[in-house]
């Protein structure tokens, strides 16, 4: 164990040692368990969904939004914009079939 720097203790004070030795015993263990920092890969935050995800996997290059929202966002608006194609076809049709009862006068 690495000496650690002297800490002054008043006089008259008891220490327990053995709570110490614990301790200390304690945060060598932690410590060695955590791995360095180059066997963790590099975290980011995604704009969209506030997850911290692995930047390699999940973003692409100068992104903020992960590649599950950008995903879903462009489901998402490739289902409105069918919606609005079926919308427009629909009043398209309606529109013919008025202007053919209303056109019959002319014959």
């Amino acid at each position: 164990m690495e000496k650690l720097n002297e800490i002054p203790i008043p006089a008259g004070t008891s220490l327990d040692t053995d709570a110490l030795d614990t301790v200390f015993d304690y945060v060598n263990e932690t410590d060695q368990s955590i791995p360095p920092e180059e066997a963790l890969p590099h975290r980011k935050k995604c704009s969209s969904c506030k997850q911290h995800l692995c930047a390699r996997e999940c973003f692409d290059a100068n992104r903020k939004t992960c590649r599950g929202c950008l995903r879903m966002h462009r489901a998402h608006h490739r289902r409105k914009r069918k919606e609005r194609l079926k919308e427009a076809m629909k009043r398209a049709d309606t529109s013919e079939t008025t202007s053919r009862v209303g056109g019959a006068e002319d014959d």
